[in-house]
């Protein structure tokens, strides 16, 4: 496990494989809950394409596992699952989401996200661009890892963004845990 600037992610990947096959049941049901382009936000802030995995897929458990683990070894927040639904995001060449905090958001009621995870999807060499970044609590900026499989879990008041695809596609799941309010 690494920590690196209030950052937690594991030297956890996902096998390839699983990846492939993951993209492969999300293509497959790509409108799990109707894909929304420019993910239902305001373009200015974000555009790409999402689409919901539905509460009782197989992929939930398996992003909960890796959940649960970080929480135990590195936050230790009490938590209680997954909030809302897994979304599966792809970036096409433009599209973005800049500077954002996942457990703050001023067009939806989103509950109380104490926990973010996002797996990398996709082969470093199907796209160029799209590098998640995070800024520390002193805002200093660091990118996380790209490597196809890659797990980062991280608090959900971090402010982090994903920078323009150039070219190709980059495709990641991402969740949010939530719990009772901090006390």
């Amino acid at each position: 496990m690494g920590k690196k600037n209030d950052c937690i992610w594991h030297k956890w990947y996902l096998p390839s494989d699983l990846c492939n096959l993951i993209v492969a049941e999300c293509d497959k049901n790509q409108n799990f809950d109707d894909a929304i382009t420019g993910g239902g936000l305001n373009r200015r802030i974000r555009d790409s394409e999402v689409s919901w995995i539905p509460r009782t897929h197989w992929i939930n458990g398996i992003i909960w596992h890796y959940v649960w683990e970080a929480n135990k070894n590195n936050f230790n927040y009490d938590i209680d699952g997954i909030h809302g639904q897994v979304q599966l995001t792809s970036y096409s060449p433009g599209e973005y989401y800049k500077w954002h905090m996942d457990d703050m958001n001023e067009f939806e009621d989103i509950g109380n996200r104490k926990l973010s995870i996002t797996i990398q999807l996709s082969d470093t060499e199907d796209y160029e661009g799209g590098q998640v970044q995070f800024l520390t609590s002193d805002n200093k900026p660091f990118f996380g890892p790209r490597s196809k499989g890659s797990i980062i879990v991280f608090d959900s008041r971090m402010r982090h963004r994903v920078l323009p695809v150039t070219k190709g596609v980059r495709k990641s799941l991402v969740a949010w845990i939530g719990g009772p309010s901090w006390r």
